[in-house]
């Protein structure tokens, strides 16, 4: 396990815990109702790891973007919807 300061400069420093598999990094940016700061997992190949709610959201919206191809596909065959 490493524990690196990235940004000493910024406002709210950056910081990384990294171990075999995951990082844990130091992050400002928007969040639900406004700027904050948070600690957010990625992955070794520093992708996110998304919570509970992210997956639920990034589901939904796949399934809405299938059933609009659907929509589409009987549309153009004359089958309304």
């Amino acid at each position: 396990m490493t524990l690196q300061l990235l940004d000493r400069s910024a406002i709210a420093p950056k910081f990384k815990f990294t171990t075999q598999q995951y990082q844990l990094m130091h992050e400002a940016g928007f969040f639900d109702d406004g700027d904050r700061l948070w600690l957010r997992w990625y992955d070794r190949d520093q992708n996110w790891i998304l919570t509970p709610t992210e997956k639920e959201k990034t589901r939904a919206d796949s399934a809405e973007l299938e059933l609009a191809k659907l929509k589409q596909i009987l549309n153009a065959r004359g089958i309304s919807v």
